[in-house]
C-alpha cells in the first residue's frame, strides 16, 4: 500500500489530480480481498487467518506424520543429503 501512497503523491505533484484521488478514494481504503465496499479484508488480516486455521493444520499434520513415519526427526531428507555431500567431499 506505501506503493500506492508513493503514487498518489507523484501523480498529484505531476498535476494528475483525478488520478490521485482515484488511489487516495478508491484503492487505499479497500482491503487486498473483497469489493472495496468497506468489507475488503487487510494483508494483515488475510495472513493471521492463514496462520490461525490452514497453516496451524498442516504444522499439525506435518508433526503427526514426522513422528508416525520418522520417529519424530525432523529435516530427514536434508541431513541425508548433508551426509552425502559431507561423504563425497572427503572422498
Amino acid at each position: 500500500m506505501d506503493h500506492l501512497a508513493t503514487a498518489e503523491g507523484c501523480l498529484r505533484d505531476a498535476g494528475h489530480e483525478a488520478f490521485a484521488d482515484a488511489i487516495r478514494d478508491d484503492y487505499l481504503p479497500r482491503g487486498v480481498l473483497g469489493d472495496g465496499e468497506g468489507d475488503g479484508r487487510w494483508s494483515y488480516d488475510v495472513l493471521e487467518t492463514y496462520e490461525e486455521t490452514f497453516l496451524e493444520d498442516v504444522l499439525a499434520f506435518e508433526d503427526e506424520v514426522a513422528e508416525d513415519l520418522a520417529d519424530g526427526r525432523r529435516h530427514v531428507e536434508e541431513r541425508r543429503q548433508e551426509r552425502d555431500w559431507t561423504e563425497r567431499a572427503r572422498d
